[in-house]
């Protein structure tokens, strides 16, 4: 009777994260390898970030806020100086309060994209769950509390473009940035091509999330561009080499 007790309890406890508001943030950080003067090292600049995803029902939206310090600012720009002092550059930065913001609706199967860039372009795609064919590891930790597993993202030619781990007691469709079809909630992420980390530092149920926050006021500066579908790919659609991957396998064969 005591174990059906706990099961009930577990069961019903299950279903009411599920329906549950939620708000996961995190610390992210970006490198970003510039060169101060023509023929000098490289240097390693760090910029610092708030990520925020929330969770409505089956309404997902992620976005960041730039918490790096504005300090050596030149009308916006990061001042580098390279071993002459005569010799600077400028690294630009974007002060957008709000950057990178992807939102994810489960029940059309649509995903909005705003500020990708300088330009502030928003696009509009359908999506197909099961889009992203993540690598799941035996590899398991526990990060900050939670039991995670350990999960990568390949391309077409088996370069690792995430790695991330999860939190499979925590459901979340969706994770940092675009990420989706994973078994949890995203707890430390990497993207290995932006050298992009992230970091999760809170997470909480909250009472109810205003429908505002999964239409922010920067998806109203440009029209949105349909851009191409995100249909589910077999494992063999993703290995087997493009007209272009094949014409350069070519070429260096023949050098």
């Amino acid at each position: 009777m005591k174990i059906l007790l706990f099961l009930i309890i577990v069961m019903l406890s299950s279903a009411q994260l599920k329906s549950q508001s939620l708000l996961a943030v995190y610390d992210v950080s970006q490198n970003h390898e510039v060169s101060p003067s023509p023929g000098t090292p490289l240097k390693i600049i760090t910029l610092n970030y708030k990520g925020y995803l929330y969770k409505k029902d089956n309404k997902y939206i992620y976005f960041e806020k730039p918490a790096y310090k504005q300090t050596n600012l030149l009308d916006g720009a990061l001042i580098l100086s390279g071993e002459n002092t005569d010799n600077i550059s400028l690294f630009g930065l974007n002060h957008d309060s709000i950057q990178s913001i992807i939102y994810t609706n489960f029940d059309s199967l649509v995903q909005r994209m705003g500020n990708i860039d300088a330009t502030k372009r928003n696009f509009y795609h359908k999506i197909e769950q099961g889009w992203w064919l993540w690598k799941f590891l035996p590899d398991k930790k526990i990060i900050n509390g939670l039991n995670c597993q350990k999960a990568t993202y390949s391309d077409g030619n088996g370069i690792i473009i995430w790695s991330v781990w999860v939190c499979p007691d925590i459901p979340f469709k969706v994770g940092v940035s675009q990420l989706y079809d994973l078994p949890g909630l995203v707890v430390d992420a990497e993207n290995i091509p932006l050298q992009k980390h992230y970091l999760l530092i809170s997470q909480a149920a909250v009472t109810d999330i205003p429908d505002t926050i999964f239409w922010p006021n920067e998806f109203n500066t440009t029209a949105f561009t349909i851009a191409r579908d995100l249909k589910k790919r077999s494992k063999q659609e993703m290995t087997t080499p493009t007209k272009s991957q094949k014409r350069d396998e070519l070429l260096k064969n023949n050098h």
